[in-house]
């Protein structure tokens, strides 16, 4: 089981999941926007990209756009699930990292939001 984060941000609802208490180690997290979403995965630059789809240029993270219907159903998608949970579960394996039980926690942020369809009301 994993601890589910969801974050109200200043321009995105974003969802990440750890087996930790802690976002920052999680396996992936979702950033929903109004026109598409991303698959990001906190340890990708670390991960394999066989099908040349993760995207970023950062020090660790690297996302997957997420822009149909028909992109859900990549069939790369769930093997790069398994490839970030099992990087992730290796990593916490360590005794630095303390699993912890699932739960879920919520977190807003700025109350205005950048975000068209949050404007309305």
């Amino acid at each position: 089981m994993a601890n589910e984060f969801i974050h109200d941000a200043y321009n995105a609802v974003a969802l990440a999941f750890s087996f930790t208490d802690k976002w920052q180690e999680g396996f992936c997290h979702i950033a929903v926007y109004s026109r598409y979403a991303n698959l990001g995965f906190q340890r990708g630059a670390e991960m394999a990209d066989p099908a040349g789809v993760l995207k970023g240029t950062g020090k660790l993270i690297r996302h997957i756009r997420i822009a149909s219907q028909a992109d859900l159903k990549k069939p790369y998608l769930q093997k790069y699930l398994r490839a970030a949970i099992k990087l992730t579960k290796r990593l916490a394996a360590t005794p630095k990292i303390k699993t912890a039980s699932a739960q879920s926690v919520v977190k807003g942020s700025n109350p205005k939001k950048r975000r068209r369809w949050a404007r309305r009301g």
